[in-house]
């Protein structure tokens, strides 16, 4: 038993030496076995998919002990991109090499070449991202503890349009103590240029570069191959060429620095210090730059430059701290000035250029992040405007996060609102016209502002500021409000107003003037409007008006006015002339006035009553019903009516009772579609003239029931009365009238009449039959007639009976371009008495 024991525990041990002896055996041969063509290419296959590129090597030698050496590499991203080198050579271990780890040693690229196109499409780099995406990252980092010494000899880099860098070596030295050494040459088409660079830290960097004639161009084309969006930015930067000469000389206090560049467009010169962890610049610095449209434009949609502007940054002193090696621009202080000047600028939202001649600010801040003061004088113009300035100072805090209200003190001269609007997406021009002139001052405890735009002028109005902004007293203005604003105004007319009372709370950004807590009179006169409420021209004489509110998006009001519609207007005809008119209610300022509820209190000769409404979506609706009396007047309808020469005129005064169910009443005509009303007319007596022979006649009894819904797309009419001549019965009369499609159109073509007259005069009938007084002779003094009308598509559908005593007619027929019978098995059936 003992020996089983033995036997089992001698096998298991010798399986577990033979498991460490083979994986041993593979780490030893791992070189080799990577090294072998085999090998080779299975790591080939590896960077293909992690790339989607095409690799060759013409030759892979890895070692433990050895060196790495690849020869004859080559690699190529479709036909944008080509990497190729002869050698290269490197004492790094492979125990470094294969976890990505430590020295990488000795390390030296011999004849490397980069070369690309110019111009990668957007598409083709997301491609790339989404290539590097999908592959298998490597956990971690892509190598920790990175040190070694790297040597580039004859680097190139060609952008296939000429463009090309080349004779590059670099030696570079990353350890615990730091250096480098570079240079090449940059040709682009005939232009020829170099650059020299070497450093060390010691332990501050020190050390220089210098770039003479560098074609811009190549540089800008390698920024492209990385963000083809930034194609262009640095040749719109720097011009054609560079010139820069970078410095850093060690001192006992720390370093002494230098940045002189000059090209066609860019101009630094800037000599600072650095000691115990601030940047200083204590001699007088300058930045001049020439801004090309293709540059400012990238960082603004809004406001977009149209030629090449000038600014210039001047700095007097300032100092920059370094902590955990970031730049803390919060901390940062200094002074100086910067200058724009010559700039042409499209304000997009209105397509209007302003022209900036002169843009002037002096600055100074202890802590940038904190405070910074500015001084401002500006000049400059505006369309046809007279110049445009604003000049003054502001104190601005939180700069670098979300800035409160500053404080400040300006004198605007004719600044444009489309400015401001292009920035708050606002429509300042459209309510206070093009331009602003005036003083605004805001100090700790104050805001004051005063000023005059085309349509507005306000008075010196001040707020005491604490926990919200409140109006110390009441403050006058005048407004000018126009056809822009109300298109169906006739002209524009002044409105004098006064702020009583008015409250803005405050955020750290300034006055939230949306929530405005405010109460203001108005007065206003000689409006007039070319179709108030769709009924035609008026006039208001006057007008007094209350507006009280807790924001600009809703207030109440109380309106209280006169009002004249013109002469031959529906409005003349029933409502009259002076007619007083009081409102109330709550009106809501979106995109449209809304008004809910809607009071109105109507005083007039021919119409009085009180409705309950309100006004949505650009339609008047009844909440209730109302019940009011017209007087229908022959001097204001008949002049409408005798537009038709046959329509029969009205004789004398005549009152008219309605009674209106709640309702909806479109006051847009692109909104007819909606209307619903539904009520009905009652007229005791109605006295009436034929224009054509002057024969009169009275209806008694009259009851007109309507019922118009846009909505059902449905309308009827029921017309009913008795007919009277010389006082007597002339007969009675029923008409209902039927249809689709718009109500207007309801009297002149309906889809369904049925008319019934009952020993009914032939005098008055024929004033409606239109027959010029030659009815009666036809049939006789009376009429007895149903008559129906219906339409079959593009037909009608005639059914008539007539009983007179010269005429008696019985048929059915089709009506279109010609006139037929209905049906063969119901002919005709006529009796005329000719005399």
């Amino acid at each position: 038993m003992a020996e089983s024991t033995n036997a089992v525990k001698k096998w298991i041990w010798t399986v577990i030496v033979g498991c460490v002896g083979v994986i041993l055996l593979f780490l030893i041969f791992l070189p080799t076995i990577l090294s072998s063509d085999a090998g080779t290419r299975f790591l080939i296959r590896r960077v293909e998919n992690q790339t989607g590129g095409t690799l060759t090597v013409r030759n892979l030698q890895l070692s433990w002990l050895g060196e790495q050496k690849i020869d004859a590499l080559q690699f190529q991203e479709g036909k944008g991109f080509l990497l190729t080198f002869d050698t290269l050579t490197s004492d790094c271990s492979f125990w470094n090499l294969l976890f990505r780890r430590g020295s990488v040693g000795k390390t030296q690229i011999n004849n490397l070449h980069i070369s690309a196109y110019p111009k990668v499409s957007e598409e083709k780099v997301a491609a790339l991202k989404e290539v590097g995406k999908k592959a298998k990252k490597p956990k971690g980092e892509f190598w920790s503890d990175f040190r070694g010494h790297l040597i580039l000899s004859n680097g190139r880099v060609t952008i296939q349009n000429g463009v090309s860098i080349y004779a590059i070596n670099v030696n570079l030295e990353l350890d615990k103590t730091s250096a480098f050494k570079v240079e090449g040459k940059a040709r682009r088409n005939e232009q020829l240029g170099n650059f020299y660079g070497e450093g060390k830290q010691s332990p501050l960097w020190e050390g220089g570069m210098t770039f003479t004639n560098v074609p811009v161009e190549g540089l800008d084309q390698i920024v492209a191959l990385i963000r083809p969006k930034s194609q262009g930015l640095l040749l719109a930067l720097l011009g054609d060429t560079i010139n820069a000469q970078l410095q850093s000389i060690p001192t006992p206090e720390g370093l002494s620095l230098a940045c002189d560049v000059n090209s066609p467009r860019l101009r630094v010169d800037l000599k600072p210090t650095y000691q115990e962890g601030v940047f200083r610049l204590e001699t007088p610095g300058r930045i001049a730059l020439t801004v090309k449209p293709l540059l400012f434009n990238t960082f603004s949609k809004e406001v977009v430059l149209q030629n090449d502007a000038q600014t210039e940054l001047r700095i007097e002193k300032a100092s920059l701290p370094l902590m955990k090696q970031k730049l803390n621009l919060a901390k940062g202080s200094g002074e100086g000035n910067l200058y724009f000047s010559k700039g042409q600028l499209l304000l997009t939202q209105v397509q209007e250029i302003l022209e900036v001649n002169e843009l002037n600010a002096n600055f100074s801040t202890s802590a940038l992040g904190e405070l910074i003061n500015l001084t401002l004088r500006s000049a400059m113009r505006y369309q046809k405007e007279a110049p445009s300035s604003v000049n003054g100072t502001l104190a601005i805090q939180n700069l670098l996060k979300k800035p409160t209200f500053p404080q400040l003190d300006l004198n605007i001269q004719n600044l444009p609102l489309a400015l401001i609007d292009s920035f708050n997406k606002s429509s300042l021009v459209t309510y206070l016209g093009n331009t602003y002139s005036g003083k605004v001052v805001k100090s700790e405890n104050q805001f004051t502002v005063s000023g005059k735009t085309p349509l507005l002028s306000l008075e010196k109005t001040s707020l005491k500021i604490d926990t919200n902004a409140v109006l110390t007293e009441p403050a006058n203005f005048s407004y000018q409000i126009t056809p822009k604003l109300y298109k169906e105004l006739a002209r524009p007319f002044p409105v004098q107003g006064i702020i009583h009372t008015l409250l803005l709370p405050l955020s750290k950004e300034g006055l939230v003037f949306k929530k405005a807590n405010f109460n203001l009179t108005l007065n206003a006169g000689a409006i007039e409007s070319k179709n108030l409420l769709g009924l035609g021209a008026a006039s208001l004489p006057s007008l007094q008006a209350t507006l009280q509110g807790t924001s600009l998006e809703s207030a109440q009001f109380a309106i209280s006015t006169f009002l004249d519609y013109h002469e031959q207007t529906w409005g003349y005809a029933i409502l009259g002339d002076q007619v007083g008119v009081k409102a109330s209610g709550r009106a809501s300022f979106d995109k449209e006035l809304e008004v809910s509820p809607l009071d109105l209190s109507i005083d007039g000769r021919k119409f009085k009553g009180d409705i309950a409404a309100a006004i949505e979506k650009h339609t008047l609706i009844l909440k209730k019903g109302i019940q009011v009396n017209f007087l229908l007047e022959p001097s204001q309808l008949n002049p409408i009516l005798s537009k038709d020469n046959a329509y029969p005129l009205l004789v004398k005064t005549t009152p008219l009772e309605l009674q209106i169910k709640p309702s909806q009443i479109p006051l847009k005509e692109e909104t007819l579609s909606a209307l619903s009303v539904k009520g009905v007319g009652k007229v005791a007596d109605l006295e009436m003239v034929n224009p054509a022979n002057r024969y009169p006649f009275n209806f008694k009894d009259v009851e007109i029931d309507f019922d118009l819904d846009g909505k059902k797309n449905s309308h009827t009419i029921h017309f009913e009365g008795e007919a009277l001549e010389n006082q007597q019965k002339a007969g009675k009369l029923t008409l209902a009238l039927s249809g689709t499609g718009k109500a207007s159109e309801l009297i002149t073509s309906p889809d369904t009449v049925k008319a019934s007259l009952s020993s009914f005069s032939s005098q008055i009938a024929d004033v409606f039959f239109k027959t010029r007084g030659q009815l009666p002779d036809l049939i006789g003094p009376t009429l007895n007639l149903n008559y129906e009308m219906g339409k079959v598509g593009d037909r009608q559908q005639l059914d008539m009976q007539i009983d007179s005593p010269g005429l008696t007619l019985d048929g059915a027929f089709y009506g279109g371009k010609n006139l037929e019978l209905k049906s063969p098995r119901k002919p005709l059936r006529i009796r005329w008495d000719l005399s």
